[in-house]
């Protein structure tokens, strides 16, 4: 069974819980990740979102108390045309750049990446020049970004990213380019570092997004579908590699990278 615009979408749709939030699976809580990620699904897939109203109801209701919880509310509500939490600027400037803002959760830079993108989205003021220094000094010779003189590809996905979220000119990371391109597997699909040879989606859609960022593309597209769709499901939902349960987040990511390999 291949991956389709229907089938997929038929999973997200069935997602949604009575409250009017998502969660990846029936019978789980709504939460405002899934809830996001399903949102974006049907924005890539370009398909109309049921019951606006009382998701919009649940998003306001949702208990916004840090940089990630407002990451997802934020996005969630500007998809549905609404304005953010007024929270929001607030909690961005309370943010403070240091060690405990390497938050641990796909990647040490993913709450930075998720401040600035807040920050560029909605057009706030933010100390970009200090930002860009501190991401800087965990550059690595290898030209991937990580702690510890240890590259990763999601985390070098972040670091770049919230680079260019801030103005920087991401042309002068021209090493960073050669680490993504040996993170990519010609079987299909990237690693997490270079001569993984397991593909998880979230360092696919690293892979891709960052080489997107410099204008690139992989340089093994059918090997990356293939890849990619090995990881669908009978329910219309993707896992996070050929074995799992089918996950909002890894549907997102799957649906994001066959988007930018033509796919659909």
């Amino acid at each position: 069974m291949q991956p389709s615009k229907k089938t997929i979408e038929h999973y997200v749709k069935h997602c949604m819980n009575p409250d009017g939030g998502y969660a990846f699976t029936r019978g789980v809580d709504s939460n405002a990740q899934d809830t996001y990620f399903a949102l974006a699904t049907m924005e890539l897939l370009g398909t109309e979102i049921s019951e606006k109203e009382k998701t919009k109801a649940w998003l306001r209701a949702y208990p916004v108390n840090d940089i990630r919880s407002l990451y997802y509310v934020a996005l969630s509500l500007s998809m549905l045309d609404e304005e953010p939490p007024e929270c929001m600027e607030g909690l961005l400037a309370a943010f403070r750049l240091n060690q405990d803002s390497l938050y641990i959760g796909l990647s040490e830079f993913e709450s930075l990446f998720m401040y600035t993108s807040l920050a560029k989205r909605f057009g706030i003021h933010t100390e970009a020049e200090g930002i860009q220094q501190f991401l800087l000094k965990f550059r690595n010779k290898d030209g991937g970004f990580g702690k510890d003189g240890k590259s990763n590809l999601v985390a070098t996905y972040h670091a770049v990213s919230a680079l260019e979220n801030l103005g920087f000119d991401v042309d002068a990371l021209g090493t960073t380019i050669e680490f993504a391109r040996a993170c990519e597997n010609p079987q299909g699909g990237f690693g997490t570092v270079p001569n993984a040879h397991i593909s998880y989606l979230e360092s696919t859609y690293a892979g891709i997004e960052l080489l997107w960022i410099f204008g690139l593309k992989p340089r093994h597209p059918r090997e990356c579908i293939m890849k990619i769709a090995e990881a669908f499901r009978f329910n219309g939902g993707f896992a996070r590699t050929g074995i799992g349960i089918p996950t909002l987040e890894n549907t997102f990511y799957a649906v994001s990278c066959l988007t930018k390999l033509n796919y659909f």
